[in-house]
């Protein structure tokens, strides 16, 4: 690697993110609603367009919707979130 060029081949770079403590856990309940959380990937590529990427993963937190008979009472339009 010279520069700001990649040789051919996989890379991996691992990582870790803290999360806060109170964060509501992943929750779907048609035709409730949902809360879920994701990691976005976007790798720049000038010469050829960017790769992007998704990961779903699931929040077991101190808040846990699925066990709060409120969180099912209708309320406002989806909220996205992306960290």
């Amino acid at each position: 690697m010279s520069g700001d060029t990649l040789a051919a081949g996989q890379y991996n770079w691992p990582f870790s993110l803290r999360l806060p403590m109170y964060l509501p856990a992943s929750f779907e309940d048609q035709p409730y609603g949902r809360v879920q959380y994701f990691a976005k990937v976007v790798v720049e590529r000038p010469w050829k367009g960017a790769i992007e990427t998704t990961k779903h993963f699931t929040v077991l937190g101190m808040l846990d919707l699925n066990t709060d008979a409120d969180a099912k009472v209708s309320s406002s339009p989806v909220v996205r979130v992306e960290i």
